[in-house]
């Protein structure tokens, strides 16, 4: 990821971006060093979510604004745990996708304000996802199976469509801004 982040910005000409390795818990920069602190599609992946959040609204200086960006599993627990275990074979890197409710309530438990909330769906075909995605094998026919049955049944909490053999899907997507005090 970070070649290819490297790569981009060479083609595109830009000198002001730097890339780093490291680790989410703690962050490798002193406090207040950025005006801007994000996190897109990750925190799914976080074991600590609430770790990573407080590590973020420390590195970020005040006034400044801190967003995440990531899947907004259904407030239903049961389609949640269904969509978690389906990511999981999509992605065993996968630890838990929360409710949007959820996310929201990370923010006021590392001392940040109630953030601004804004939300969209993430529409594909599933081969396209399951392309870009790492089940193990014999998996992806689990998550084709998962995704058909869900299409009539809901049991996953996100909205399917079967065209002839083409799945549609939209995952929920939750963005949370808030300014750091």
């Amino acid at each position: 990821m970070l070649d290819r982040a490297r790569a981009l910005a060479a083609e595109k000409g830009l000198t002001n971006a730097t890339f780093r390795q490291g680790e989410a818990v703690p962050l490798p920069y002193p406090d207040g060093s950025f005006s801007i602190v994000t996190s897109r599609f990750t925190f799914h992946h976080f074991p600590d979510p609430l770790g990573v959040l407080r590590e973020m609204r420390r590195v970020c200086a005040p006034g400044g604004r801190i967003a995440v960006v990531d899947t907004d599993a259904s407030a239903d627990p049961v389609k949640a745990a269904a969509f978690n275990q389906m990511e999981i074979l999509r992605d065993p890197s996968h630890v838990r996708a929360m409710p949007g409710a959820e996310l929201v309530g990370l923010f006021t438990s590392a001392g940040l304000p109630q953030p601004r909330r804004s939300s969209y769906e993430l529409r594909d075909e599933l081969e396209s996802l399951l392309q870009r995605s790492f089940p193990n094998p014999g998996d992806d026919e689990k998550i084709r199976s998962l995704f058909r049955t869900s299409a009539t049944d809901d049991r996953l909490g996100i909205p399917i469509r079967l065209e002839g053999t083409t799945i549609h899907y939209a995952y929920p997507v939750a963005v949370l801004v808030a300014d750091r005090p």
